[in-house]
This record gives C-alpha cells, sequence and structure tokens, in this order.
C-alpha cells in the first residue's frame, strides 16, 4: 500500500510542473497571436543585404550578356594641324568565374545568380551540385567548386 502512495505522490509531482510550463507556453502564444504588419516595398529597398561573402568583393554590380563585354576608351591624339579625338574598343579580358554561393537549383558565380543551361562567359552551365557546378564548353568542362582549402578561416 505504501508503495501505491509513493507512486501516486511521485506521480503528483510530476505533473503539477508541466502544468505551470504550459501555462507559460499558452502566454507566449496569446502575445504572438495578433497579426502583425509586414514591410512595405519602400522599407525592403532601403534595408542592407543580410548575406555576409567571405572574401574580396567589388561594389560593382555585374550584368549578365550574350554579347562580349566591351570597352570604350576616348583619347586625344593631337596633331600639328588640327586636334583629333579617336575612340580605340578594348575587349574586356574574361575575369575569374568565382563560385561564391549555391542556393536549390541556382548558383551565384561573380555576383551573378545563374540556373542550369544558362550562358556564363562562354560556358554553358550544365549541372548544380551541393559543393560544385560544372560549367561545360564544347569538349572542356570547369568545375567550380565553394570548399575552402584554406584551414585557417577568420570570421568577422
Amino acid at each position: 500500500m505504501k508503495t501505491h502512495i509513493v507512486i501516486a505522490f511521485a506521480l503528483f509531482l510530476s505533473i503539477a510542473p508541466s502544468a505551470n510550463e504550459l501555462s507559460w507556453v499558452d502566454t507566449q502564444v496569446e502575445a504572438i497571436k495578433p497579426a502583425r504588419k509586414g514591410m512595405n516595398d519602400s522599407e525592403l529597398t532601403n534595408i542592407k543585404d543580410p548575406f555576409i561573402f567571405f572574401g574580396k568583393r567589388t561594389k560593382q554590380k555585374y550584368t549578365k550578356s550574350k554579347k562580349k563585354t566591351v570597352m570604350h576608351s576616348i583619347t586625344k591624339k593631337s596633331t600639328t594641324s588640327s586636334d583629333s579625338t579617336s575612340i580605340i574598343i578594348l575587349h574586356q579580358p574574361s575575369k575569374p568565374l568565382i563560385l561564391s554561393a549555391i542556393i536549390n537549383n541556382s548558383a551565384l558565380i561573380n555576383g551573378e545568380w545563374y540556373k542550369i543551361n544558362e550562358s556564363v562567359d562562354s560556358f554553358k552551365l550544365s549541372s548544380i551540385s551541393r559543393t560544385n557546378v560544372v560549367l561545360t564548353k564544347g569538349n572542356g568542362k570547369l568545375v567550380l567548386t565553394t570548399s575552402d582549402t584554406k584551414r585557417n578561416l577568420k570570421f568577422k
């Protein structure tokens, strides 16, 4: 008989704190029940980018284009008879392709998001896995990876 009373008392002591914990959860749920107002578009455009990129990044925005990048430079040539202006068109060399992030079926390469079968410089993005991206050009294959070979990571 004593064991039944001890077991019943122990069961009662274990249930009593649970009721207090559940009441605390109920008050927390009631606190978040009211509808919350979202942000409008103008507020969203003023927010700082939440993503952190390690390594050097430029402030310039990259544009995706099917054409070659052309840089125009105007120089003045001085001649004895009159000043003349000539336009020199320089083809910008291809920048190294840097894979910064992979999310679902999209890859962030050189600051621009690409999906499978899209053109990246002169390559075609053929596959995206969890840690790398495969670019093809003719019979050639280029693999970009997100894994860092450096062992010393520094977080800011």
